[in-house]
């Protein structure tokens, strides 16, 4: 005796049936779910990496040589190696100006692609004594201090911990690997002011770098005192002294979010086009199915189906649908993003952090239920007009 069917039994034989009718819908939601899946994702993404972002700097103010703001801004946010020095005198300077209450240095050294070195890498040297911006996020890394013979590098640079890496003809030893951060920190090298000596005193270096000293420095992170105003503190800096580039940290990231927020404004259009496009499609094709299928459903309601029934196959059939297309679409969408994810972080011009599995799960979530919402809604229409038939009614609409 043959197993009695079910509802999901013919709804399933029927979205197999009309091949082509359920490939041009599935299209369409497919196209709908990975757009909605990339934006989103990299909408997140990038909210992640101005966060993290902001976290990190650790400044309240950034002293920079006038003529490299663009190449240390390239280096902080996106890991564009650079070369940059201005004497060390300026610390002591920035230390006397009223409001300021610690200043930490920092020297920035570009290693080359070739003999000398590993790879063209961005090379971050510190002072551990008065570090405030880098320190303490490596030392929640490696819970240790940095010998000069000892580096820790960013997470996408490919480096385990124990690994030997030459920059310069040095040899150094990768005392640890820094979580992902989002910004240019992810390609970059950190090494202690006497391991930076090492590599400016090595004769590799001299046929290199311009840099024959440790007298010089890139940038100079400032805090501000409390009761005391940061932009205040940074107006009077500029207004002291030439030749340097003054930035209050949070202006930086505010040149950073303008342009998110000109991508996300974007991609939100998009979505939104893509939503109602894809509503109206597919609404359009389910009415002209439903249609062409009322003597199919007429003969369905004289041999005992229900109403009930024949709208549970609509909504099962509508429901297998967006489902695939969705999956199909989120996983294709994901697929190409894991694929490229080194390209698309490293041809970012603002931070891009790239989410862990839980965030991925919510995103997928919020696609899952906008799809499925976007497929209820194309049902309604074609379920209300069925719903005021009846079984000859539909017979001879069919005919």
């Amino acid at each position: 005796m043959k197993n009695k069917l079910t509802v999901f039994d013919i709804a399933w034989k029927n979205v197999k049936s009309r091949a082509y009718r359920t490939g041009v819908m599935t299209l369409f939601i497919f196209v709908l779910a990975a757009t909605l899946f990339t934006c989103m994702v990299m909408l997140t993404s990038m909210e992640n990496g101005i966060e993290s972002t902001s976290k990190r700097l650790g400044a309240d103010i950034v002293v920079v040589p006038a003529r490299y703001y663009s190449s240390i801004e390239n280096a902080l946010f996106t890991g564009e190696p650079c070369t940059v020095y201005f004497d060390k005198s300026w610390v002591e300077r920035l230390e006397e100006v009223e409001g300021v209450e610690s200043t930490s240095s920092q020297l920035f050294l570009a290693t080359l692609g070739a003999e000398c070195c590993e790879s063209l890498t961005q090379l971050i040297a510190f002072d551990e004594a008065d570090d405030f911006v880098v320190s303490p996020w490596i030392k929640e890394n490696t819970a240790k201090s940095m010998t000069d013979s000892e580096v820790v590098v960013g997470c996408d640079l490919g480096l385990h911990e124990g690994e030997e890496v030459t920059y310069y003809g040095v040899d150094f030893t990768v005392a640890g690997v820094l979580e992902q951060s989002g910004m240019g920190y992810d390609h970059t090298v950190f090494v202690n002011l006497d391991g930076a000596r090492r590599i400016i005193q090595s004769e590799s270096a001299k046929n290199f770098l311009t840099i024959q000293n440790d007298d010089f420095i890139s940038m100079v992170n400032l805090k501000v005192k409390d009761g005391y105003d940061i932009e205040a503190v940074s107006n009077a800096i500029a207004t002291k002294y030439e030749d340097i580039a003054v930035y209050i940290t949070s202006k930086m990231l505010g040149n950073v979010e303008k342009d998110m927020k000109g991508f996300s404004t974007y991609c939100k259009i998009l979505s939104v086009i893509l939503v109602l496009l894809s509503t109206i499609a597919v609404v359009s094709i389910f009415s002209i199915t439903i249609n062409e299928r009322k003597r199919e459903f007429g003969i369905f309601i004289l041999f005992g189906t229900s109403k009930k029934q024949l709208i549970e196959i609509i909504v099962i059939e509508a429901a297998i649908i967006t489902v695939i297309g969705t999956l199909a679409g989120i996983f294709a969408s994901g697929a190409v993003m894991l694929f490229f994810q080194n390209l698309i972080s490293a041809n970012m011009a603002i931070p891009y952090l790239e989410l862990d599995f839980v965030g991925m799960l919510v995103i997928l979530l919020k696609c899952i239920l906008i799809t499925l919402g976007m497929g209820c809604v194309s049902t309604i229409y074609s379920l209300i007009n069925l719903g005021r038939s009846n079984g000859v009614d539909l017979l001879k609409e069919g005919e």
